[in-house]
Parts: C-alpha cells; structure tokens; sequence
C-alpha cells in the first residue's frame, strides 16, 4: 500500500474505533472468492461488485460498510443487479486474520496483486467474464448516492465498450481485421480475465502466423510495466506469467529480454538451477547489453548466498 493511503486509513481507523466496531466482512449475501462468483455471475447475467477491504482496521473501509453496505437499500439494489465480493486483508496477527487461515490469506493477497491494488477500500466492478470496468472506493452521501456512483460506472462508456469488443470478437460473420483488433485490445486491457483461452483461441484463427508473438510480447511488457515496478514485485506470478508465454515463441527482438525476466523471476524465488540456465541463455542470445547481464548474475549470487546454497 502506499504511505499516503496506509496513513490516511490508520488515522481513520485510530479516530473512529471509540464508535464504529469492527465490521466483519461486509456480512451476509458477499461471495469470499472471486473465481465461483464469476460463475454465479454468467449464470445469472448479472455484473460483479468485488470490495477489497481490511475491515478490521482501515477507517474508510470500516465507513463504507456502515454507510453503504450494510444498508438495505444498498442490499435490495445489489440482491437485483450484481454478484457481491468481499476479500479481506485484516490486522495481522489479530482475530480476523487468524480465523481466515494461510491459504484463503493466500489467495487474497494473489487478486491484490493481480488487480494492482494499492490501498483499501478498492472497489471493482466487472463483467460476467471478469472484464474489469470500474474502480472505486469509499463515497460519502450514503446507499443513494453510492447506488447512483455505481449506475453511472455500469451505464459507462468503459462498460459499453467492452461489451461491444467482446460482442464482435464473438461474431464469426463479422470483419476478421476488427474482430482481431478487438481480440488484442481486450488481452492488453483485462490480461487475467477468464476470457483469456477464448481470445486466446479466436486470435490464433484470424492472425495464425503473427498472434503467437503478440501474445507472448504483450505479456512480456505487462509483467515490465506491472509487476516488475511494482515496490514488491509477485516473482511468483511473474514467474507462471513467463511460464505461459514461453508456451509460444518471443520475436527475436524479446527473446533476449524474455530470458532476463525469467531470471530475475527464478532468483527471486529461489530456483537458481533455473536462474544458471536463463543466464546462460541470456548470453547466447546477445541482445541485452553487459551491465543487465551481469545485474542479474549478481542477484543470482546474492541470493544463494543468502539461502545457503
């Protein structure tokens, strides 16, 4: 989290706990994972509400679930139009976080990460498919006015445009070269979105011969410009990120580049057999210049000097 948000929620937090309680989850009728409410979400045709929250001490987030959330004609308007999502990152060592246990822990911090967010409370609103739409957070004015917040991010041109990229790359009797533009923008915009394999796939049948290098660069700079300046990179999933574009074959321009976040990767978490390998591929290519490359020869030292090995 960012200092700025980290101390305008404890602030809150210290200034509101005479008053407010601490509030669960944001209660009944909230989905606690996001992958079986995407589900429930296609199969009722409604959009997904997902309240990233730390509801045991962030003020703000505390405020709207006591303002909005908790309210009744909040319930009524979600009960009518959207799946509810609650994921929670409490105190830790406290109650809240105790009772959730490490591998819910787990997967939470995971969607943090993959969603990018930065400070609690972060609201998404998504399509069916998981196409994120809207982001927001904490409003004064109570349900009304947050139910009006809410409509005018669904009834937006975000949401409409998404919806009419998905509609075409849909329509096999449409123009193969918008269906393709269509396809790529909405990898580049929703790259984790559980429409990915079908896009995937309909891109690999209009752009046979190029989709593959598209694909796997654009993931390749996603993971650059995402996880690898992010303050605490998720080598993890910067890891199967790699995995899943080294699937296909890098243009020769990124196979340099590809090999050398794939050290990085193995390093940063500790499988540095693999690391000795991409470094050794890194040097074969001979695309990156010698400072990256003895960069990431240093971290590799370093870090298995640090575990021993």
């Amino acid at each position: 989290m960012r200092p700025a948000n980290f101390l305008r929620c404890a602030s809150a937090a210290l200034a509101l706990a005479v008053t407010i309680p601490v509030a669960a989850a944001s209660g009944a009728g909230w989905e606690p994972d996001l992958e079986p409410a995407l589900a429930k979400a296609r199969q009722l045709g409604r959009d997904v509400l997902v309240d990233f929250t730390g509801s045991d001490w962030c003020g703000w987030c505390i405020k709207l679930d006591e303002e909005v959330f908790s309210k009744p004609a909040f319930k009524d308007y979600a009960a009518e139009n959207l799946v509810l999502v609650s994921l929670d990152y409490p105190r830790r060592g406290g109650e809240a976080f105790n009772a959730m246990g490490p591998e819910l822990r787990a997967r939470n911090g995971r969607h943090a990460k993959r969603y990018g967010v930065q400070g609690y409370p972060t609201v998404l609103l998504m399509t069916p498919e998981g196409l994120v739409y809207g982001r927001t957070g904490y409003k004064s004015g109570g349900p009304g006015s947050y139910i009006e917040h809410l409509g005018q991010l669904r009834a937006g041109a975000e949401r409409r445009t998404l919806a009419a990229q998905l509609e075409l790359v849909r329509d096999p009797a449409a123009d193969a070269a918008a269906r393709m533009q269509a396809g790529y923008a909405l990898l580049a915009t929703n790259p984790r979105s559980a429409l990915k394999g079908e896009l995937v796939e309909v891109l690999r049948q209009l752009d046979p011969e190029d989709a593959d290098l598209r694909i796997a660069n654009a993931a390749i700079e996603q993971l650059s410009a995402t996880h690898l300046s992010a303050r605490d990179p998720a080598w993890t999933d910067v890891r199967e990120a790699l995995a899943d574009a080294g699937q296909r074959v890098p243009s020769v321009q990124r196979v340099g580049r590809y090999h050398m976040l794939r050290g990085f990767a193995f390093a940063m978490t500790g499988e540095f057999d693999a690391a000795d390998q991409s470094l050794a591929r890194v040097r074969a290519v001979g695309d990156q210049t010698d400072a990256s490359i003895a960069e990431l020869e240093k971290l590799i030292r370093k870090r298995r000097e640090g575990a021993g090995g």
